[in-house]
């Protein structure tokens, strides 16, 4: 095919390498593209419990480490699913977040995944396509329903740098499971495409110092900001003007923001203007 050069200088690039789901690439333009992966099924999952668990998806063994409150049968529970950054690990983004922390008092439900190697960004969130993470997440979902007292309508994200990208492909790409989204430093590489339901967002980034392994997310936070108010998602903005950070005393406003959004809630209860507990560099995005 017709081989194109770029003559421009390329700075702050979000090009990047992604693995062909197939594991094989195409071999004309003819070609029907990847294939989906596998899911499991809720009566494959094995049992999850609070601690560390192993996850076979995607014919990976998967990692998660889940945090339950105190539960109460018959009850069910909020979920969050906190997503690390690039290099990072569980310790890590628990350390940044102290997410873990408020599990007991605000009752609901911790499941923080690790990475695997070959997604590129950490998280495969280059491109559109079906991946080993992709059916990860629709995995874990499933068979995190199957064994603990999750609350369908009340499944949230969260995560920060990659894990904030990753946030802005599930968003896109999950509208119709995910009730809301609260990321530090977040964005979308592939273009973007108005999901199907609306997902309240929450996007927090750091300004012009908020650059990390060549990203700026100055760039890309407020891009996905701009294409989700146009789709019609409320979305709150917080420019926190510190650069590439999360601190553990911002956690308490993000996690008010997901758990009072549960899936389908229309308007926002924050329309009308942001609760008091919010910091002044937050405002609704318009």
């Amino acid at each position: 095919g017709e081989v194109v050069t770029l003559s421009l200088p390329l700075t702050m690039s979000t090009f990047g390498a992604a693995p062909w789901a197939s594991g094989s690439a195409p071999t004309s333009c003819d070609d029907d593209g990847p294939t989906m992966l596998p899911r499991l099924a809720a009566g494959d999952c094995p049992a999850l419990v609070a601690g560390e668990n192993t996850l076979t998806s995607a014919e990976l063994d998967r990692a998660v480490r889940i945090y339950l409150p105190e539960v109460t049968a018959g009850e069910t529970y909020p979920l969050v699913l906190l997503w690390h950054g690039f290099g990072s690990s569980v310790d890590d983004i628990l350390e940044v977040s102290g997410m873990d922390d408020h599990v007991a008092d605000r009752g609901f439900i911790l499941a923080v995944p690790a990475s695997t190697e070959g997604s590129g960004v950490e998280w495969a969130s280059l491109t559109a396509d079906d991946s080993v993470d992709a059916a990860f997440f629709d995995d874990l979902v499933t068979c995190l329903q199957a064994s603990l007292p999750v609350d369908e309508d009340r499944i949230h994200v969260s995560g920060f740098s990659a894990g904030g990208l990753w946030s802005g492909w599930l968003t896109v790409f999950r509208s119709e499971i995910i009730a809301s989204v609260a990321a530090f430093s977040p964005g979308l590489i592939p273009p973007f495409e108005a999901p199907a339901g609306k997902v309240p967002y929450l996007a927090a980034w750091g300004g012009e110092a908020d650059v990390a392994y060549d990203q700026d997310f100055n760039l890309l936070t407020p891009a996905l900001v701009a294409d989700l108010v146009g789709a019609g998602h409320f979305v709150v903005a917080c420019d926190h003007g510190l650069g590439h950070e999360w601190l553990p005393e911002w956690t308490p406003w993000v996690l008010d923001f997901l758990l009072d959004h549960p899936r389908g809630v229309d308007p926002s209860p924050y329309a009308a203007g942001l609760p008091m507990a919010f910091p002044e560099f937050c405002v609704i995005a318009e």
